[in-house]
């Protein structure tokens, strides 16, 4: 929790609010001033005002002080998802929901490929950006070709991330498209002790956490079907969605499996 003189610091940092507004002080107590939910909140505030932050979170619960610090956080997340400029874009939501699998973030020059089916995507990160939900994390080097171009990684903390798992899942098509790209990014592990070796190790480092998260979530439906868990309901991906399939699409879905094992194994 933050001191309440450095609470109204940050958020005034973020915006352009009157700083005698009693409405602030009444926000951020609410918040019980954790830098994440101040953050988000004092980007909403460039574009409303903190007495229609209050009544916006009043319209959805109870104005009483949040139980725990995990609340206030959330309370700020639903918030900036229900800001305006959100609203009128509803694919940032998607974008979220599926970078919200890749804890190590992803190359923002790779955006358009690894989330091929987001529709504007390059307009969804921007909203992203500007409320804060996501952000540019520096750069590292593209060495999957041959001009080593340092690049932009976008990034989601992990509370927003958690945050979105639980509410806003990844749509299956999305999932779909980043299980292949990280079953063909695996096939560098094929390189490590050639010539390509280091570059190889280069290209993967950085996705490893990815990785296990993209390929680790799918073989996990398979494990969970196979002990009868986990069955009802829709299965949560791309890939979980094949499998449901699996009697009309044949050996479809067990091809895909089969990659994901040899991209567990290479892993």
């Amino acid at each position: 929790m933050m001191g309440k003189s450095s609470a109204r610091q940050a958020f005034f940092a973020l915006n352009e609010c009157a700083e005698d507004d009693p409405a602030v002080d009444e926000l951020l107590e609410k918040l019980d001033r954790v830098p994440l939910a101040v953050a988000l909140v004092g980007v909403r505030a460039q574009f409303s005002r903190p007495r229609e932050i209050l009544d916006a979170w009043g319209a959805g619960m109870k104005l009483e002080r949040t139980a725990n610090r995990a609340d206030s956080v959330d309370v700020s997340i639903r918030l900036s998802l229900e800001a305006e400029r959100v609203r009128r874009a509803p694919e940032s939501v998607e974008l979220l929901g599926a970078l919200a699998m890749l804890p190590d973030g992803v190359r923002e020059d790779a955006l358009s490929e690894v989330f091929a089916h987001v529709p504007r995507v390059e307009e969804a990160l921007a909203v992203l950006l500007q409320t804060a939900l996501a952000y540019r994390d520096g750069s590292r080097t593209n060495q999957e070709n041959s001009t080593s171009q340092n690049v932009d990684t976008i990034r989601v903390l992990a509370p927003i991330r958690q945050y979105m798992q639980r509410t806003h899942p990844i749509l299956p098509i999305h999932q779909a498209c980043l299980e292949a790209y990280y079953v063909a990014l695996s096939s560098w592990v094929l390189k490590v002790g050639t010539s390509e070796g280091m570059q190889a190790i280069a290209v993967l480092t950085p996705e490893i956490g990815n990785m296990h998260s993209v390929i680790g979530d799918a073989l996990s439906w398979y494990i969970r079907s196979d002990s009868g868990e986990g069955m009802n309901g829709s299965p949560p991906g791309g890939l979980h969605n094949e499998i449901g399939l699996k009697s009309q699409q044949g050996g479809h879905a067990d091809a895909r499996l089969t990659g994901l094992i040899e991209c567990a194994c290479r892993m």
